[in-house]
């Protein structure tokens, strides 16, 4: 089953970008030689982020859909940071360029608060979550403004979890690995802007804790740019957003 929905996710994603590629190409090539921020970035002539070597920061904020974490602590603050390391280039002969990439993020939700009956104790919540990421990204070399893409990887993450109720402490800690498995599209919407949007599948737990992420990247500066966006599960548990930069060498 879950071979089925990830065959039509990609057959999905290639169908819009044939369609975006038909409708951002004459849009893009009537835009003004001569406004600001014309020449894309270097090294190759796009607006996103494939095929670029780029560190990034961005601000993460995260709010879980649950009765007990609204009343206790709502939201879950926190940073990634990103390291991307192109393998070849947009101009190399090979039908397929890779990026390699590495990512650091962690996450904390601190608060507390007094139940009612029948538990009747104040709670207090002490939880973080450290992820470490090494993946390669995947794109066709001569995709032109719209680049379908795929990312493949492991994911090693360390949560750890605080929990007093009255005079009790309950204290947990869990760690796993999984493969990381992600299907994506980026395409030039103006020569400083770009869109990119991917799929994030859940390789060890059930397909509808896979997520979709959907971002923004604006060039400031041929080589800074801000990149911001939204993120949700197709189970509806939580609701996020980043936002922050990076540069480009």
């Amino acid at each position: 089953m879950r071979t089925v929905i990830l065959g039509l996710v990609w057959m999905s994603i290639l169908t819009a970008f044939t369609t975006a590629q038909e409708i951002i190409e004459p849009i893009y090539e009537s835009t003004p030689v001569d406004r600001p921020f014309a020449d894309a970035p270097n090294p190759s002539d796009h607006a996103g982020l494939l095929g670029k070597l780029f560190m990034q920061e961005q601000y993460l904020h995260f709010k879980l859909d649950d009765p007990f974490f609204d009343r206790v602590d709502p939201d879950a603050q926190g940073s990634s940071t990103l390291l991307n390391l192109p393998l070849s280039t947009l101009n190399a002969p090979e039908a397929i360029d890779v990026d390699l990439f590495f990512a650091y993020g962690q996450l904390g939700s601190r608060g507390g608060a007094r139940l009612g009956p029948p538990v009747d104790e104040v709670v207090r919540l002490n939880a973080r979550t450290d992820q470490y990421v090494l993946g390669a990204s995947f794109y066709p070399t001569y995709a032109g403004r719209v680049r379908p893409y795929a990312q493949l990887g492991v994911i090693h993450t360390r949560d750890e979890f605080d929990l007093v109720v009255g005079p009790a402490l309950i204290m947990d800690q869990e760690r796993k690995t999984e493969a990381l498995a992600n299907l994506g599209l980026e395409a030039d919407l103006l020569p400083s802007l770009a869109y990119r949007g991917r799929f994030n599948v859940e390789t060890s737990d059930s397909i509808n804790d896979s997520s979709f992420s959907s971002e923004l990247i604006l060039w400031l500066h041929d080589r800074v740019y801000l990149r911001g966006g939204v993120s949700a599960p197709l189970s509806g548990d939580w609701k996020g957003f980043a936002l922050g930069g990076g540069i480009a060498f």
